[in-house]
């Protein structure tokens, strides 16, 4: 009997923590709409990233500061893309009391190259440099949007459920 007791409470602690590492954090509606706004400029070429970081003002009030577009990727030896999260528009980046996040899309690529799409090393290696914040990456090819810390996924999402989570309604 208490063989099977501990072994259940063993499994009820593994259980616990993958489920805590593989939650999706919910994140604000502007945010989605960003990540849309983002996937679909990096989808003009599909061999760019585009990026985004979000946070609050002063006010609480949820702010996106977009990101210089990034430079193509050319190469079929460079499978990923980079993209530096430097403002499209510092007046915005400026508001920002506080930064929540960081997000940008790995490119889908096209008929000559395909990228990485979950978050890279130097993806990771970020994050762990920024472990209060949400950080994600958009894969325009896999249709996933990854979410991430300095160690790895702690959780996927369907892009489609991620833009839209109440199935339009």
């Amino acid at each position: 009997m208490k063989i099977t007791s501990t072994i259940f409470v063993f499994l009820a602690v593994i259980l616990a923590t993958v489920l805590a590492h593989c939650q999706v954090p919910d994140v604000p509606q502007e945010v989605r709409i960003a990540a849309g706004m983002a996937l679909a400029a990096s989808n003009t070429d599909g061999i760019h990233e585009e990026a985004f970081k979000w946070g609050k003002d002063k006010y609480g009030n949820v702010l996106v500061s977009m990101s210089t577009p990034g430079k193509p990727c050319f190469t079929e030896v460079q499978k990923v893309c980079l993209s530096y999260f430097g403002a499209a528009n510092p007046e915005i980046d400026a508001r920002l009391v506080t930064v929540d996040g960081f997000a940008h899309v790995h490119p889908r690529g096209n008929s000559h190259m395909s990228l990485v799409q979950p978050p890279s090393k130097e993806d990771l290696y970020f994050a762990a440099g920024v472990p209060d914040t949400i950080n994600l990456v958009i894969g325009a090819g896999s249709h996933l949007v990854y979410f991430f810390n300095g160690t790895g996924v702690t959780g996927t999402i369907k892009i489609k459920d991620f833009l839209n989570p109440k199935g339009g309604k």
